[in-house]
This record gives C-alpha cells, structure tokens and sequence, in this order.
C-alpha cells in the first residue's frame, strides 16, 4: 500500500508533520516537536518505507531551515520490488553492478537502495570508458601520498625541498599540471603548503584551495597521519632562502585600485623582464615568511617598479605598516583566495540570468567572469567544470540557508552518506547579487555526479526558492530546473 502524505526537511532529514499541525508556519513558530522521522535506509526520498521510521523529539533551532515537500510512504517489500525493476533496467552496464552469481553477489538490494531512486536516477553509475573526474584524482592522489609520509618527513628534516617535491610530483603529474609544495613543521606536526608562484591565476590557487580541503577532509589518511596541508606558504612554516635581500631592497606604500589593498612600489635602477620577474617572486616569498602569503597576496594587489629611491625604505620596515593595513581592512581572518568585486569586471555577462547581476564578489573571475566569447580560452575546464545556481526572488534568509545547506554535506546522515567515501564535489567560487531578482552562486565543479547527488540531496530548499542550475561546459550551456530529478528548463 502506497500512501502520500505531506512531511518537512531539515538540515538534511525528514519527519512527518506531527499531529495538530497543519502548515509549515505554524511549525516554525514551536521550539520543539514530537514526530514520525522518515529515514533514507534502505529507501530514497521522497520515497520512504515504514520500517524505517522512528519517533523523534526535534528541537527547530533554525526555523528558516525548514521546508515542506511532498512524500510517498510503503512497505519494505513494495519499494523493493520497483527498485528490482529500476536496477534491472539501468545498472547492468555499470562498472560498479555485480552480477548476479558473482561471488561477492548476496542476493539483495543492497548498495542499491542509497545509490538509485525510484525514479531510476543514479548519479553514482560508472560506464566502462568513463575518465576519472578530477575529485576522484585527487582522492587517490593524497591517498597514495599517505603512503610515502615517512619518506617526505625525511625530507622535510633535511631540509631537502628538492627530493620532497620530486616525490610529490611523481604523483600530481598522473593528472594535473606540477606544483611546487614546501615542508616543514606546524604546532608540532609535519606539513605541506602549496607555493604558487606569485601571477598564478586566481584559478590554481583555487585549485590548490581544493586539493587542501580534500587532504584535511576527517576521513583523509593524511590527517589521520597527523599531518597537515595549507593551500599557500604559512607564516611560522615557510622559510624565505631567496637572492634578493629586503632588509636593503627599497620600496614604499602606494595606493591600490582595490581601496581594501595596497601597491608596493619598488626601487630598481634597471630591470629586464627577468629581472623583474625574479625579484617580484622573491618578493612574495618574503613576504609569505614575514606575514603570510594567504595576507600578503589578498593584501598587496598591485607591485611596479621605480628608478626613484625618494620616500623608500627597506621592504623589511613595510611589515609594521602591511600587517595593520591588512588588519584594517580583514580582521584577523585570512582571505584566500583574495576576493574581488563583481563591479571590477568591465565585461558582459551574457550567460542565462547574469545580466541580472549588480554587485557582488568572487575568489575566482577565472570563472565567475567566464563569458561566450572567452568560453574556449577556459583550459580549466580539462580540469574542473562550471556551474552556477541562480535562485530568485529569494527572501532576506535564503542565501544563508541555501549556503548552509550547501557547505554542510557531512551532515547528511548514514547510510545515504557514507562515511568511507571521501571527497568533496568541488566548491564555492563566488556570489553575484542580482537585486530583487535574488542572487547565484558560482561554483566549480571536481566530480559532476557527485555535484548532482549533492543537489538531490537537498531537492526541497532548491524546490521551494525555484532554483535554476546552470552548466556551462565548452559544448554548450544547459539550464535546468532542480528537483529530484533535473530536467532541461524551457
């Protein structure tokens, strides 16, 4: 028997309405209530089954996060009998099915029921030719670095920054471009911070962001090892062995376009292009030691030169003053990605809903500023993707709760989730407020299943706000309504 009944989601589950209460307002003004909870074992909402139900006491801290949605309930044996049929029609040519006969095969659904809906819809199927996707490459990257740690913190205790890198890069390379890394010691612990050279594109140092969050995920091996990632050179770790010396290279404070920055202008008689190159490298790298390059690169937005020493001094007596600009400007929060205003791009924004927008910020315009015309200069995308989620006409609180809902996918409780997995769908690149017409959210994207396994996940806060999710690939732009299932907007 199959019933329909209406229920409610929140932070990531589901409880039928409690007896008494009729409508979602009235249960956002109780603080607490007594409920049926409908969970996601063995069955997928919004699809539930009655042995998996429970009473449960639910205190509503977060009435904002609540929303209502649509539900169908059933025996065991009912939604195991359609989904048979699902699996039967989609998951024989999936790399992941086991057969039936196989040995590991145990005669049940089980897998199945936390990986397809009812609907057939499974964003965990694997076809044979299928590339790895970058969130995969960077799981089993850290993965097999986990295995080499004795050999890096060797390194790391020699001071043999050379070898330590090679080790690494063997690995990187399989699928992705060399990094240069530094090891060192933090608070006790061995760690590894990226070091970007100092005009790498706000897109790599987004990159290397992910990378690091995959590696301190609370599953990783490396974090069980005890060690730690940074996603730039940390100010107590990283150590400046640069030619040039600022305690005599001259500069001075000018003002930066950026009011929240500044511009370093430094003094050089004659510099080549070489030249020039090498010393703003080594620039950096002093200041990374000196405050932090997470400070230093969101901080100093604009470097040129000057044959002129009037008003200069050595960069070592600039500290004092950068360190209190940034404190004035940030607060003692690190920035980084440095973000950047919207209002700065002075190009169009020509994909579906973005000529809406009037402001904003964003960590990487790599993307956020990614237009038609510019679509086949994005050499990212052979790494990570482009989506975006426009939602409109949104109240005050729907980009806290949709952000929320979005950066806190370890609460989705077992075994929809599982623990085991690991990695992360990619993450937030930037936020364009489009006035009373609502906002977007700019992401990148590591693993595309994975991105809409995340989204279906929370199907009824993007429901309810009407979002729109929006991929842009070098093929083309899709628009879709979201939901349980995504289908193509009209």
């Amino acid at each position: 028997m199959t019933t329909q009944m209406k229920a409610f989601f929140y932070e990531y589950k589901y409880y039928a309405f409690p007896d008494g209460v009729k409508s979602l307002d009235e249960l956002k003004k109780m603080p607490s209530v007594t409920c049926m909870r409908l969970k996601e074992e063995r069955c997928m909402a919004p699809d539930f089954i009655f042995e998996s139900t429970e009473e449960e006491t639910l205190a509503i801290e977060h009435p904002e996060r609540l929303f209502e949605v649509s539900v169908t309930i059933r025996t065991g044996e009912e939604y195991d009998e359609i989904l048979r049929k699902q699996v039967d029609k989609v998951c024989h040519d999936c790399e992941r099915y086991i057969p039936d006969g196989d040995p590991r095969d145990t005669g049940n659904l089980d897998g199945h029921h936390r990986e397809i809906s009812l609907d057939g819809v499974c964003y965990e199927r694997e076809g044979k030719n299928d590339p790895w996707d970058f969130g995969t490459c960077a799981k089993v990257f850290w993965y097999r670095i986990s295995t080499k740690l004795n050999e890096l913190a060797k390194y790391i205790d020699a001071g043999n920054q050379k070898k330590l890198n090679a080790v690494l890069n063997r690995e990187l390379q399989n699928f992705m471009f060399p990094a240069n890394f530094y090891g060192g010691v933090h608070e006790g612990k061995y760690c590894l911070t990226f070091m970007p050279d100092f005009d790498h594109v706000p897109f790599v140092r987004l990159l290397y962001r992910y990378l690091t969050e995959v590696a301190m995920q609370d599953n990783s091996e490396i974090k069980e090892a005890g060690w730690e990632v940074f996603p730039c050179r940390k100010q107590g770790v990283f150590r400046y062995t640069g030619k040039h010396k600022f305690r005599k290279e001259l500069a001075r404070i000018v003002p930066a376009e950026n009011p929240n920055g500044v511009g370093l202008e430094l003094y050089c008689k004659k510099a080549d292009d070489k030249k020039r190159y090498a010393l703003f490298q080594d620039l950096f790298a002093y200041l990374a030691e000196q405050i932090g390059e997470a400070k230093a690169y969101t901080l100093v937005t604009e470097v040129t030169i000057s044959a002129d020493k009037t008003d200069k001094v050595p960069v070592s007596e600039l500290i004092p003053a950068l360190e209190k600009k940034y404190r004035e400007a940030y607060g003692d929060e690190e920035q980084y990605p440095a973000p950047l205003g919207y209002g700065s791009h002075g190009g169009e924004h020509d994909f579906p809903f973005r000529e809406k927008i009037t402001e904003g910020a964003t960590v990487c315009p790599d993307i956020s500023f990614l237009t038609l015309e510019t679509l086949h200069e994005a050499w990212w995308m052979d790494f990570c993707g482009f989506a975006y989620l426009y939602v409109p006409h949104s109240p005050a609180d729907a980009l806290e709760t949709v952000s929320w809902y979005l950066a806190n996918g370890n609460l989705v409780p077992e075994p929809l989730r599982d623990p085991e997995e690991g990695g992360l769908t990619g993450g937030s690149a930037g936020v364009g407020f489009c006035g009373e017409d609502g906002f977007i959210l700019d992401c990148f994207v590591a693993s595309e299943k994975a991105f809409f396994r995340r989204l279906r996940i929370i199907a009824p806060v993007l429901q309810s706000y009407g979002v729109k999710l929006v991929t842009v690939k070098k093929e083309g732009v899709t628009v879709y309504d979201c939901g349980y299932q995504f289908t193509i907007s009209e």
